[in-house]
């Protein structure tokens, strides 16, 4: 298997990315929350989730099952290109 490296600013931007889709979220509380759990999906794409859900779906005896994260209130998709090929 094959694993490539993605540059710190990169991750740092994805980073921020998630933490500016969550602000909204932790904004509307009242309560201040205990533990935050920031999900990163790296390299994970929408084709991963459709799979996953295909497995768990065949593993339960149904068509496809979805998966808990399927159903969390906010969902971020970010496609990133170099800044010399478009």
């Amino acid at each position: 298997m094959m694993f490539t490296k993605v540059p710190a600013r990169g991750r740092l931007v994805r980073y921020c990315a998630g933490l500016i889709l969550c602000m909204p979220i932790l904004a509307a509380r009242t309560v201040v929350p205990r533990y935050v759990i920031l999900m990163i999906g790296d390299g994970m794409g929408l084709a991963h989730v459709q799979l996953g859900e295909a497995f768990l779906g065949a593993q339960t005896g149904a068509l496809r099952a979805p998966l808990r994260m399927s159903s969390l209130p906010v969902t971020g998709l970010v496609r990133t290109q170099s800044a010399n090929s478009y």
